[in-house]
């Protein structure tokens, strides 16, 4: 069995692309990630491994199409249209 790790930094913190490309690293369905992001919000997600010495990762890139600011009930309103389980729903919103 393969052992797959996932370092994170809190002193410095970890951005959000950074931490999903770390899940998709550890197993996650890529296909399922994107269209989740995508189905949420007016965002475009590209996925790629990168490269740099001997480093290996994975780059989300992640383009917002609206530059119109959110609102606290927006989001809501976003994260309950998802169609994510109602486990998943419950963490997120509490």
């Amino acid at each position: 069995m393969r052992s797959r790790v996932i370092v994170l930094d809190p002193f410095s913190g970890a951005s959000g692309d950074m931490f999903i490309g770390s899940l998709l690293g550890l197993g996650a369905d890529e296909k399922l990630v994107k269209e989740a992001m995508e189905s949420a919000a007016d965002v475009t997600v590209s996925i790629s491994k990168a490269k740099k010495g001997l480093l290996l990762a994975i780059k989300v890139e992640v383009v917002q199409h609206s530059k119109t600011r959110q609102t606290y009930t927006r989001m809501v309103e976003q994260i309950e249209s998802a169609g994510l389980s109602q486990h998943v729903e419950l963490d997120v919103l509490g």
